[in-house]
């Protein structure tokens, strides 16, 4: 093992990074990986697997209500329906969790829960 790990044959992650790259890959659709799904339903429950919650590092106002939102972490996640009573600004807290369907539901503080996907 040390011998393919030394050659980059071999990546051994603990528990710590799993769980560091599955909140960074939340949003984005994969296949069926075993070593980033895994088999616990309490881990699915885990936020970073079904939720989200962090703060909005910076916005863009693409029009219509929409809005692009750079999270502190680097992830870029995009409105597919208006915003209507709050614009959402850096430092305001967001939670984006799992919806139906494979969807995405993003809530801005206090505000109602929109659509979102991730961009980037």
């Amino acid at each position: 093992m040390q011998a393919a790990s030394d050659r980059d044959e071999v990546v051994i992650l603990d528990k710590a990074e799993l769980h560091k790259t599955r909140r960074t890959l939340f949003g984005f659709s994969f296949p069926k990986l075993p070593f980033l799904d895994g088999d616990d339903d309490a881990k699915k429950e885990e936020e970073g697997f079904s939720r989200i919650q962090t703060t909005i590092a910076s916005v863009k106002n693409l029009g219509y209500g929409k809005w692009q939102i750079q999270l502190e972490d680097g992830a870029q996640w995009m409105t597919t329906e208006p915003i209507i009573r709050r614009t959402p600004k850096a430092g305001m807290t967001i939670e984006i969790r799992r919806a139906s369907m494979g969807s995405f539901m993003g809530k801005i503080e206090d505000d109602r829960a929109v659509r979102m996907k991730r961009v980037g």
